[in-house]
């Protein structure tokens, strides 16, 4: 079951870096990131991005496991990471715009089960081994 999306915009009056620091504060400290697939402890991550009908590369992230399964799948390998690592994250593997907890359709959802990692952890974005890890 999908929810409608919903996007944040700037209040009445509002300058974009009181909505930035106002948003930014809603956000919890870590993120659930899609990733084209599940790896090892030692194994670097590659964040799943997808294009925008205007051509822009866009992260999708989401603010819980819960929304993370309701909107990709059950399927879907992924990393949690610290919301404060965006910006190296960006800097190592570079996007445009970041959309939260947005509904990905079925012909774009990983159809096939993963094994699972055998320890939950959250690596740091930068680390050798990449900037997370799948968790499930």
């Amino acid at each position: 079951m999908s929810t409608p999306q919903t996007f944040a915009r700037p209040r009445d009056g509002e300058t974009f870096e009181e909505f930035q620091a106002r948003y930014r504060a809603s956000i919890p400290p870590v993120l659930y990131l899609p990733v084209a697939r599940a790896t090892g402890v030692d194994e670097p991550l590659e964040i799943e991005m997808h294009t925008t009908t205007d051509g822009r590369l866009a992260l999708l992230a989401y603010s819980a496991f819960d929304r993370l399964l309701d909107c990709c799948g059950p399927h879907q390998p992924y990393a949690l990471v610290p919301t404060a690592n965006l910006d190296r994250l960006k800097a190592e593997q570079p996007y445009d715009v970041v959309y939260f907890d947005m509904t990905i359709p079925d012909e774009l959802r990983h159809t096939e089960t993963e094994p699972a990692d055998p320890a939950p952890a959250v690596r740091e974005v930068g680390d050798p081994a990449g900037p997370g890890r799948r968790t499930s």
